[in-house]
């Protein structure tokens, strides 16, 4: 079952624009994917737990940042065109940016964790910014 909860998360990820995802979203497009029985978050985090994956959890203090982060993140694995994107884009070196910072967090650092999270917000909204830049280019007119 590990496996394959591995397997179609690491796909989730690769085929997902976001250099990383909150762990309850994964969870969600997890759950889709699979058919059956959809794993429980406690499960996901488990079989994601060893790197063996190459996906990296980022995990909150519950007690510190309960009402402020989602419980986590899974950093994509670097080195793969995610989302159709290459890696020679704005977006594709922006993205990969993120995600090796998010994969060098200091662990247990709440600063480091609330500065990359801030982060992947903006990176979030740079990648909408472009795709509505590059949309309008792309009408006649």
């Amino acid at each position: 079952m590990n496996d394959g909860l591995k397997r179609t998360a690491q796909e989730v990820l690769d085929r997902h624009p976001a250099p990383a995802l909150p762990l309850h979203e994964l969870h969600t497009l997890v759950a889709r994917e699979r058919s059956g029985i959809a794993p429980r978050v406690e499960q996901l985090v488990r079989s994601l737990r060893p790197r063996s994956t190459g996906i990296r959890l980022v995990e909150t203090d519950p007690l510190r940042l309960a009402k402020v982060a989602p419980r986590g993140w899974a950093v994509a694995p670097p080195g793969r065109q995610r989302g159709g994107v290459s890696h020679r884009s704005v977006n594709g070196k922006l993205r990969e940016s993120v995600r090796a910072l998010g994969e060098a967090l200091e662990p247990g650092s709440n600063i480091a964790l609330a500065r990359w999270a801030r982060l992947l917000h903006e990176e979030r909204r740079a990648r909408r910014a472009l795709a509505r830049r590059s949309s309008s280019r792309c009408r006649p007119g």
